[in-house]
This record gives structure tokens, sequence and C-alpha cells, in this order.
């Protein structure tokens, strides 16, 4: 008797359902029963949060090398195999490459089934699948019947792996730019995973645990480089924008030293427009170390006014034996000069003064305040902490309401061996005990200036480099070594100088200022550097 294709495939249908109840059902020997299906998976999903727990807690999955606790490595394992994406840890922060590793592996066996890895393992190597592996197979797939379930798992997982490839090439197109090309590649590839698998983990973490700061303003850097005290041959590196926002800074201020001839005011000023079109914020000052000023038009006013970029005139040497060895009157002339530049132009005409280790320390900056009609918030002196004469000197001066700026120094341990120079962190402190207001303090960096080591007699000795990675230095032996609370310490390179120096639209996280931010995880080191609303540097 004939019997239609219904009816067959009907009886098909049945005859595997019986084989899988008797299969189930039968009776073998104690020590020869086979494991039900359900069992089966259980144990092999709790095998599988096991060793992965292990896994997880070893040091070698942890990013501080200090293994994360068992406790924690299996709750972030059970999670995983789960895909609930509950953690007690942040897996970008917390984990190592490895434990990362680890991690996506319990995810992608977790989200597909574990008995399906086991059948592309046995299919890979070329073994037969036994009745049993089957039974498992249609089980963890929630599938009645067993046949075509190899071949469904196969295609199961050409499907996921294509999903997830597609998805982590679309996500590098962002990625990759912002993250570089490895570390966006592997972000790219977890987060398609995760969400493939409906994991909820991901490598960015929630912030909870970060820090978000102004960009950072180093009001004094060398960007065309400096030195050439020793010779041509000791000209130091100019600026670049990866040079200066890898370190936080996204607002810098340019200026010349002692070379005003080598470079010049045309170079600067071009400079300085370079450094504003790749991305961040820049500023100049007219002049170098000499008086007579040698600006970039007929006049230091004309310069201020005229010239977007130029905002006071510097670095005007004085108490140096490099210093042009300027009057009183020459002096205050200059200042009278950028004054009313900054009154014409609504910005700061500020002049930034270069203090030298001279006994006259900052006569006529004094002289300017008590004779003149100009107020002292006319002028920057900067390097205030170069001896402990000066820096005495310093205090007074920022008592009467004048405002100081600290230079930073990423070798300040060797040269507390070699002179009196006052350590950032413990003169802060002192000024503060003193009663200095913390808004009238800046850390500035003298990046790319030549840092030059003389003899008593007055003979070069060598030079260093100033790097502006000496700000978040200093700030961090600030709220560390000095007790400082980190937002006056923070605000000697964010809100202060942008204050001092009117730097609109800077300083400050409040509506209508710019995008300028760094993030700092809980030990203060930059996580992220964002510079007019785009990243710059990512750890």
């Amino acid at each position: 008797m004939l019997m239609g294709k219904n009816e067959r495939n009907d009886q098909k249908g049945s005859a595997i359902l019986n084989e899988k109840d008797a299969f189930s059902n039968r009776r073998e020997p104690l020590g020869r029963r086979p494991m039900s299906p359900g069992r089966a998976l259980c144990l092999g999903f709790l095998a599988l949060i096991l060793l992965g727990g292990l896994l997880l807690t070893l040091p070698a999955a942890s990013a501080g090398g200090e293994s994360i606790g068992f406790l924690k490595g299996l709750f972030t394992a059970t999670s995983a195999v789960c895909v609930t994406g509950l953690s007690l840890i942040e897996a970008g922060r917390d984990l190592s490459l490895f434990g990362q590793i680890v991690l996506l592996c319990l995810i992608q066996v977790g989200g597909l089934g574990f008995m399906a890895f086991a059948t592309l393992g046995m299919v890979l190597i070329g073994r037969r699948i036994s009745l049993h592996s089957r039974i498992l197979l249609s089980e963890s797939m929630n599938q009645n019947g067993l046949s075509g379930m190899v071949r469904l798992s196969l295609w199961f997982f050409a499907m996921a792996l294509a999903i997830e490839l597609t998805g982590a090439a679309l996500l590098a197109v962002r990625l990759v730019p912002r993250y570089g090309t490895a570390r966006g590649l592997w972000l790219s590839l977890f987060t398609a995973v995760s969400a493939f698998c409906n994991a909820g983990f991901d490598l960015f973490g929630n912030g909870s645990s970060l820090l978000l700061t102004p960009g950072f303003i180093d009001s004094h850097v060398h960007v065309l480089g400096g030195g050439g005290e020793g010779g041509f041959a000791n000209r130091t590196p100019e600026a670049t924008l990866e040079g200066l926002t890898k370190f936080g800074v996204t607002t810098v201020v340019g200026c010349l030293g002692t070379d005003g001839i080598g470079r010049d005011m045309c170079s600067l000023v071009a400079k300085t427009k370079g450094l504003n079109e790749q991305g961040m914020s820049a500023y100049c000052y007219t002049g170098s170390y000499q008086i007579p000023v040698h600006t970039l038009t007929d006049s230091i006013t004309k310069d201020i006014m005229m010239i977007q970029e130029i905002i006071g005139t510097g670095e005007i040497a004085i108490s140096d034996h490099r210093s042009s060895q300027p009057t009183f009157e020459e002096f205050a002339r200059v200042v009278a000069d950028t004054r009313l530049g900054g009154v014409l132009s609504g910005k700061a005409g500020i002049v930034n003064v270069h203090l030298g280790d001279s006994p006259r320390c900052m006569d006529l900056i004094e002289r300017v305040i008590d004779e003149t009609e100009i107020p002292a918030s006319q002028l920057l002196p900067t390097h205030v902490n170069r001896n402990e004469m000066l820096f005495c000197k310093a205090i007074e001066y920022a008592l009467k309401g004048g405002a100081v700026d600290f230079t930073g120094n990423e070798d300040i341990d060797y040269w507390e061996t070699i002179c009196d120079e006052v350590r950032v962190c413990k003169g802060m402190k002192r000024m503060l005990e003193a009663g200095v207001n913390p808004n009238r303090m800046t850390i500035s960096s003298d990046g790319q200036g030549s840092l030059p080591m003389y003899s008593k007699d007055g003979e070069f000795l060598g030079m260093g480099v100033g790097q502006s990675s000496c700000l978040l230095k200093e700030v961090k032996e600030c709220v560390f070594k000095a007790d400082i609370p980190l937002e006056i310490a923070l605000s000697t390179i964010t809100s202060n100088p942008a204050e001092i120096l009117r730097l609109k639209g800077k300083g400050k996280i409040e509506e209508g200022y710019d995008a300028d931010l760094c993030i700092l995880d809980q030990d203060l080191q930059l996580v992220e550097v964002i510079a007019r609303g785009k990243t710059v540097y990512t750890k």
C-alpha cells in the first residue's frame, strides 16, 4: 500500500523521537547507564564555568598582574557562559589581553552552545558523531529530531561567524582610526561577538572609576624649539601636535626664548596657525628675551590688536645674564604697550616675564607695580621656583595679588641635587600655607626649551629639554606627595591659566565652553584626550 509523502515524514519523525525516548529510558547495568542529555548538558556547562573561573583567576589574566580572586573570576565566568552581562569587574580595565581572550571564548561558547563547538571540533578532526552526541546536540539546540543536526550546527556556525565578522568590520571603520590598528581591531571583534551572543560585556567600561577634566593648558612652550646657547648643534626640535596632546595638552601658548634671530615672529605665528589647523588650540606671545622687542608688525600694540593668535608679549628676560639688561623705563614701556594692545583688542595683553637667577629677582616687576598705574594682572612672571631666594620673593609678590607661574621639571630629583630649585608640589604647598590665592598660581612646562646648565663663572656645561609631560606629573605630586586637593592642583593647568590669559572657552567643563577634555584613571594616568570635540589620544 502506497503512503503519501507527509505520512512517510510523520512516521520518520516519530521513529526518531521514539529512538531518543528509548535511548533515554532504556535500562543498563549500574555503571554503564548513559547519562541523560539534560544532566550531561548541565555538567558540561558547569565544567566550562569552573574552567573559565580558574583561568580568569590566574595572575596572567589580570591587568595589574595580581589575581582578581576566585569568587570574582567564577562570577564573571558564570555570567559570560550564561550571557547575562552581570559583572563585578570592568573587563577593559581589570583584565589583561589574556583575560579578555578567555572571557571572549566563554561568551562565544556560552552563546552558541558547547555541544555545537564539540560537534565542530569532531567534524574538523574527522571523528564520527555518535548517536549520544547527536541527541545532546539536539537537546542543546532545542530541536525535536536528530536528522540533519550536524549540518544544522555547521550552518549555524557559518552564519554566526559571518555576522560577527561583518559587525567587527563595520565597527573597525570607527574604532581603528580612534584606537589604532591592533587595539581597534580587538575592540571591534570583542564587541561584535559580545553583541551577537547578547552577552552584555564590553571593553570600554562604564566610566564610573574615571575622572573627566578640562584639557590641559601649557602656557609656556617653545613651539619652534629652543636652545642654540651651546652652539647650533644644541637647537631643540619643534613641538608637534602628537607630542603635546599625548600629555593631555589641548591648548598651548608659544613663545620665543633666547634666540629671536634663528627663530622669528613670522615663523612663530605660522607654527601657531599650523597647530590650530591640526586640531588643537594655539596662541603665542610677540617678542623674545630681548628689548627692544622684535615684533611682526611695527609695534607691540599692533601685533596684539591685529594678529588673532598673539595675546601678549614674552618671554621678556630680566635678572638673567642672557637678557638684554633692560632699564626700568624700557621694561615699563613694553608692559604699557602690551596692556594697551590688550585693552584695544579685548585680549589679556599680558607680559610673560622670564626670571633668571640674579639676586635682583623681581625688582623690575615690583617697580612697575609700585611706580606706575599698571596693575599686577598685566604681568606673569615664570620660573618662580628657580631657586629659594627667588621663590621667597614670589610668595611676597603673590600675596599682593600677582599671578605666578611655576616651571615643571621631569628631572627634579636630579636638579635638587645640584641646585636649590624648589619642587613644584612643595612650593605650591608653601604658597597655600602662606595664604596665596590658589587661583593666582599656574604651572607650565617650558616645553621644547633648552634647560642649560652653567658654572658659577657663567660657562655653559650642558643642556636638557623641557617636556609637556611634566604638567600631569607635577599635578600627581601635588596630590599624592603634598596632599593638595585635586581640584586646586588641576586648576593650575586648566582654569587658572585660562582666566589669567583670558582664553575664551577654555579651562572649564561647562555649557558654551570648548570640548577640550582629558579622561584620567584613578591613578591620574591619561586614558583619553579630546581636543575641540575630537579624540586626539587614547591610551
